[in-house]
């Protein structure tokens, strides 16, 4: 038995050292991480007299550092048991305990993310028994007490944040001369229920974190750069199509009168357009309103409609936008004027190049046909 001790004294220097690798799992840097709580119940029996069983019901707390290591604490007490002591109250003792406890699963298998279905776990500690029955074997009302024990856990479920654990342990009540006294030794088994609390990662364990190498850092980071620069980049065109159309909004409505001298048989009349878009405003309705009159007077007149875009934005908008600036002259004719549509052609001919500004060039041109 001494040996067995002696083999978890060398387990504790040798993975101690690992509760600082903390930061190495996600979810387990917070001191309310890793944590589970337990209850169990079971049975006591003196090792020098092993017919005699105590009732022994225990509630615990463990807190995990790393996969494999971690600390615990409990209280226990021993339920009466009858003639074999003198009790003088219905519990024969209770006992406040801590250890050190080693998940010998992981540290000989390695960590996989995750706990496994069975993990049996070595652990050892120190603790204060308060006897309060007395027989010949239980010594003083006080004592330090040793204990080594197992707890052979099997988790339960996909989150695995519950298990089964039955636990067999060792305890001795104290030291004669420099040995663990057998006749203060009992041996304890017992059984029942964890639960472990969700950590901070979101689960009910330890994270294994991405790892990656400083090239694939650097290639991530250069991304980020890139995506950083297509948004400034974005923004400040934004910035200048939203001053564009500010200006637009501001400026005065254009009306453009003589601008061409034609003879009667080749008259022409300009309506024009605000960029990006296609509908008559009220400003060039007097210039609609001319080419209505004129045909209302000669009834022998028709009148062609060209429509025309200015070069900002694509080939494709702008042609549609054309389109669109030529039909919608042609149907205030009809609608608000009663001219008839067989004496009205209406054609979208792209970008045009008409004048040298080029957003004069966002006009339908009407011209007169006898």
């Amino acid at each position: 038995m001494k040996k067995f001790i002696v083999a978890i004294a060398a387990f504790m220097v040798a993975f101690s050292a690992q509760a600082q690798d903390q930061k190495n799992y996600t979810g387990s840097s917070r001191f309310w991480d890793n944590w589970s709580v337990s209850v169990q119940a079971g049975t006591t029996e003196w090792m020098m007299d092993m017919g005699h069983f105590s009732p022994t019901i225990v509630v615990g707390a463990d807190k995990y550092l790393n996969p494999w290591f971690g600390l615990g604490a409990d209280f226990r007490t021993q339920i009466g048991a009858g003639s074999f002591y003198n009790s003088y109250t219905v519990f024969d003792a209770v006992a406040l305990n801590g250890y050190a406890k080693f998940n010998m699963t992981n540290m000989l298998l390695g960590y996989k993310g995750h706990r496994r279905m069975f993990e049996p776990v070595i652990y050892t500690g120190l603790g204060w028994t308060r006897w309060t029955a007395s027989n010949e074997y239980a010594g003083n009302n006080d004592q330090m007490t040793y204990t080594a024990g197992v707890e052979f856990n099997f988790n339960l479920g996909k989150k695995r944040a519950w298990a089964i654990v039955v636990n067999p342990a060792v305890v001795w009540g104290g030291i004669q001369n420099g040995k663990l006294d057998k006749r203060n030794g009992v041996f304890e088994m017992t059984a029942g229920f964890v639960y472990h609390f969700k950590t901070s990662n979101g689960t009910h364990d330890f994270v294994k974190p991405t790892l990656r190498n400083q090239a694939e850092i650097d290639a991530l980071n250069a991304k980020i750069n890139e995506a950083r620069a297509a948004l400034d980049a974005s923004n400040s065109k934004i910035a200048s199509l939203n001053k564009e159309i500010a200006d637009l909004k501001n400026r005065a409505p254009q009306v453009v009168t003589n601008t061409v001298t034609n003879t009667r048989d080749n008259m022409e009349c300009y309506v024009y357009f605000s960029q990006g878009r296609s509908e008559v405003t009220a400003s060039q309705m007097p210039n609609v309103e001319r080419i209505a009159t004129f045909l209302k007077n000669h009834s022998d007149a028709s009148v062609v409609i060209y429509g025309y875009a200015s070069p900002e934005g694509s080939a494709e908008i702008n042609e549609r936008l054309a389109q669109k600036r030529a039909e919608n002259v042609k149907k205030a004719l009809i609608k608000k004027y009663g001219v008839k549509e067989n004496r009205i052609k209406a054609e979208g001919k792209g970008v045009g190049d008409s004048f040298s500004e080029p957003d004069w060039n966002r006009v339908s041109i009407c011209t007169i046909k006898q």
